[in-house]
């Protein structure tokens, strides 16, 4: 849990992704209302939850992972070896074990994390992978925090809603009287033509 170890690490792994076809997942973690704890029990109950806490998520790393306290409450997670599932299913595993144990003798206090990873054979880019998990935690804190959430998905893209169907076909169905008239020699209607993209609003 000591950040002073932090830029030798990133170079190592950034230095090993170049030569092994491994992935490697990153996690920014944030503790939830936690101003709260030190307005309600000093800095002393702070610096007792946040100790708890690394030991917390310690316990849900392998020997090989790496975790900083990056300063204030926010937490860094480094994974060697795992993708974008993986390091997921490790961020869940993190914030359930932070959000089940009571820490600084009795508190009870939650996590939001965002997480990231590299494709195999990709170079490991700190910088890039730390914004991309950072934007994901922002989310996580703006959707109502205690969640994780990445920073993207692999998941096939969602079926437009019925009412973007719905506007597709008047569309097609407009195009299509629009050329009839064509066809017949009627002049065009004066109204606003439709839009060139009728499912965009469906977004």
């Amino acid at each position: 849990m000591n950040r002073k170890a932090l830029d030798a690490r990133i170079h190592e792994l950034t230095l090993q992704s170049e030569v092994v076809n491994e992935p490697i997942g990153l996690i920014v973690a944030d503790l939830d209302h936690f101003k709260e704890i030190n307005d309600t029990g000093g800095h002393n109950a702070g610096d007792r939850a946040l100790a708890d806490v690394s030991t917390l998520i310690r316990r849900q790393l392998r020997a090989f992972d790496l975790a900083y306290r990056l300063g204030g409450e926010e937490f860094l997670i480094l994974v060697p070896g795992s993708d974008l599932q993986q390091t997921a299913g490790l961020a869940e595993r993190v914030r359930d074990g932070v959000g089940s144990h009571e820490v600084a003798g009795g508190l009870h206090v939650t996590m939001s994390l965002g997480v990231t990873a590299t494709a195999p054979g990709v170079t490991f880019d700190y910088a890039h992978l730390f914004d991309e998990a950072d934007a994901a935690l922002y989310r996580a804190k703006r959707e109502g925090r205690n969640r994780v959430r990445t920073a993207r998905t692999e998941a096939p893209a969602p079926r437009a809603p019925r009412d973007g169907l719905i506007a597709v076909q008047r569309g097609s169905a407009r195009r299509r009287a629009a050329r009839g008239r064509r066809a017949s020699g009627s002049s065009p209607s004066r109204s606003a033509p439709a839009s060139a993209h009728p499912a965009r609003r469906a977004r």
